[in-house]
Parts: structure tokens; C-alpha cells; sequence
């Protein structure tokens, strides 16, 4: 593959690993390497993964579960500091506590040299946000079972051990976790079968159809989403139909393009020009059985809270949101 990939120089880990592959996969879909040779990296990078991994995988001892004195010591600093909002679930003031503790031990233990950032960086497993926050730092916000919209703050760790007080937390994060593989799984199946039978009938036209609108949508191509547009077609600023592949999409990245979306085509069944390339390239046809995705999305990520209960804040400006619209 020397010769079809440029140089990267970046670590191979899980993110730069998924990464490497994209790169590879555009290549596949834009037939640059072929089938067999998209297998022979899958085949080798598994050898190079599986083979040495008895060698390579980090290891670490009951120290490095130990909380960073510096860590430990704001940690105490900032209990102390905000007693009171703690008292009254403040989850905001929570989370801002979270994110300074996580960031401090990530500098502490990356400082002492502890292995435990080899395992995390990896991405072979867990997370740290998620993982040795609980372990090692404190619980943080936790949904309250059965109270949606409700939370409590646990100071409390896996390693110091659980206060009295906060005993009642781990049995919310059990029955909500176990709740959600044993509820929300057959929600989400009935979605899946509901939104199939809905969309069934969803057809692409004949490869290279046009069905002449000259109706668009206008979208802003940034570095966050421009992946979301590839091999969808837009028109330039003659007039003329131009398809995105990775040759052309980054000449466009900063500017605000004219997309053809599946909103405005004028055809019976979607014409490429509107609904884009990709499904071509695919051979998929009927689209429609596709759109259950979205349901299956929602169960796999009900599944995963049973391993993670994270609970994350984001800030919203409605003024922009508004102005977007």
C-alpha cells in the first residue's frame, strides 16, 4: 500500500487507527485499491495487533490506582470550596469539578511515566472519563432511577470505597444500567420494525438520474462536518452540478455550498443528483431499509450505559440556534 497511501506519522491507536482505515475506505469507494487489497490491511493489521500484544499491552499495579497527591489535593480543595452546591446536587458545578480532577490526574500520571495512560490512550479498553474517574476519583452525577431529569453528585470512589451516605448510588447505577438493556431493547427493536415498515417503499431512481431541480440547501463545510457531505452533489456558482469525493471537498472547506438534498427532489423515486452517490456505490436500492438505523443507534447507545453512565453537560445558545433556522 506504500505507493496508494501517503506517509502518516501519527500514533496507531485506536483513533489513529480509525483514521488510517477511513482513508482506506474512501479509497475502496473511490476505486483506488480493490476489495482484495482492503483485506490484506485488515488481515495484517490484525496479525500486527494480535501478535505482539503479549509483548506490548501495558500493565499496572495497585499504585497506579492510586490518586495523584497533587490530584487528591485540589480534589479536596474544591469539595471544600463548593460544600455547599455539592449538598444540593448542583450538577453543573459537579461536572466543572469532574472535568478539573480528570485533566489534573491525566497530567499527574502522564508525568510520573504510570503505564495506565498506555492502556487508556490505546482505546483497547474503557475509557478514563469514565473509568478511573469512578475508580480512583469520585462517582460525580448520577441519574436517579424512575426520576427523569433528576440527579445526584457522589464524592465518593471504587478505591477509598463508598461512604454510607452514598451507598444508595451504586444501586441506582445498577437498576438504571440493567434497565436499559432489559427496556429500552425492545423499544428500540420495535422502532427498527415500525420505521422498516414505514420506509419500505423507499426507492433510489436509475443510476446518473437528474431530476432538474435547481432548489438547494445552503450549508457552511467546516472541518467538524465536511465527511457528512461526501459523495453528495452540490452546484457551483455557474450553475453546474459538481459531486464531492475526496479530490474536491476540501477546496470547498470554509465556504458555504449549494446542496442538493433529497428535500427538493422532484422525481418519483430520489434521483442520484439529490440523494447522492454513496447508496450507488454501495448497490443499495431501496433506501428505506436503511433508515432503521437511526432506531438502532438509540438501543446500542441504551446498551452501552450499562457499561458507562457518564453524564455529560453541554451548553446551548438559542440565540444561534434561532438565527440558524
Amino acid at each position: 500500500m506504500r505507493d496508494k497511501v501517503e506517509y502518516v506519522n501519527f500514533p496507531f491507536d485506536k483513533k489513529g487507527m480509525g483514521k488510517f482505515m477511513d482513508t482506506l475506505s474512501t479509497k475502496l469507494i473511490e476505486d483506488e485499491i480493490n476489495i482484495e487489497e482492503y483485506k490484506q490491511v485488515l488481515n495484517r493489521a490484525n496479525w500486527l495487533g494480535y501478535s505482539t500484544v503479549i509483548f506490548t499491552a501495558p500493565a499496572f499495579t495497585d499504585e497506579d490506582l492510586i490518586c495523584p497527591p497533587r490530584t487528591a489535593k485540589l480534589r479536596e480543595e474544591l469539595f471544600k470550596k463548593y460544600a455547599k452546591e455539592l449538598e444540593e446536587n448542583n450538577i453543573v458545578i459537579a461536572a466543572e469539578i469532574e472535568k478539573q480532577l480528570v485533566a489534573s490526574a491525566k497530567e499527574e500520571l502522564t508525568k510520573m511515566g504510570s503505564p495506565l495512560m498506555d492502556y487508556f490512550n490505546s482505546g483497547a479498553r474503557g475509557k478514563f472519563e469514565n473509568n478511573y474517574k469512578n475508580m480512583t476519583l469520585m462517582r460525580g452525577i448520577v441519574p436517579e432511577f424512575g426520576k427523569s431529569g433528576k440527579y445526584r453528585v457522589g464524592l465518593s470512589n471504587l478505591i477509598d470505597g463508598t461512604s454510607e451516605q452514598e451507598q444508595g448510588l451504586g444501586a441506582n447505577i445498577l437498576i438504571e444500567a440493567a434497565s436499559g438493556r432489559a427496556l429500552e431493547t425492545a423499544r428500540g427493536g420495535y422502532l427498527s420494525k415500525q420505521i422498516m415498515a414505514a420506509f419500505q417503499g423507499v426507492e433510489l431512481d436509475v443510476e446518473g438520474s437528474d431530476c432538474g431541480t435547481k432548489l438547494y440547501m445552503p450549508v457552511l463545510l467546516t472541518d467538524d462536518n465536511y465527511k457528512e457531505y461526501m459523495y453528495s452533489y452540490i452546484f457551483d456558482n455557474s450553475g453546474n452540478t459538481v459531486l464531492l469525493n475526496s479530490k474536491n471537498i476540501k477546496n470547498f472547506i470554509g465556504k458555504e455550498i449549494k446542496w442538493r438534498n433529497p428535500m427538493f427532489c422532484q422525481s418519483k423515486k430520489y434521483c442520484e443528483h439529490c440523494y447522492g452517490r454513496l447508496p450507488y456505490i454501495l448497490g443499495m436500492k431501496n433506501v428505506g431499509l436503511q433508515y432503521n438505523g437511526c432506531a438502532e443507534k438509540l438501543k446500542n447507545l441504551s446498551l452501552k450505559a450499562f457499561h458507562d453512565m457518564t453524564v455529560k453537560l453541554t451548553s446551548l445558545d438559542l440565540r444561534l440556534i434561532i438565527k440558524r433556522v
